[in-house]
């Protein structure tokens, strides 16, 4: 999590046993073609593919459910009100399952949408006049 900004989404997904798993591979086909296509400046969408169950369990996401998205947002600031429920290097961080592993498959569009959606809701901070004259 270092280097991380205000204005950073962290999109997480659990694969255990690293990508030798065809199904649960066959399920992020798609997640991983988005995180390649992520070219906006100003969202900074993170993607983070885990092969360790322990510490996905740490951020707070369901091993039993493999290939399901989580968003992982720093918890308790003005632009993340959600309560903790997982603590990282002693900072509060909230984790919620964002989608199925199964959306990914068949509905790939609203999939597409409501990650998209999470960018449009958040807030962005502008730290200099370059920034802002893009935005424009």
């Amino acid at each position: 999590m270092n280097e991380c900004g205000e204005n950073d989404l962290h999109i997480v997904s659990f694969l255990p046993g690293g990508f030798s798993d065809p199904e649960a591979l066959k399920k992020l086909k798609t997640f991983r073609k988005y995180s390649t296509k992520n070219t906006d400046k100003f969202f900074h969408f993170k993607y983070w593919v885990l092969e360790d169950e322990a510490l996905a369990k740490q951020l707070g996401i369901n091993t039993s459910h493999p290939g399901d998205i989580y968003l992982l947002r720093q918890a308790e600031t003005v632009f993340n009100t959600s309560k903790p429920n997982v603590n990282l290097c002693d900072f509060p961080y909230s984790s919620e399952r964002l989608l199925k592993a199964e959306d990914l498959v068949t509905n790939i569009e609203q999939s597409y949408a409501r990650i998209v959606q999470l960018a449009f809701e958040s807030p962005i901070i502008v730290h200099n006049y370059m920034q802002f004259g893009l935005l424009r």
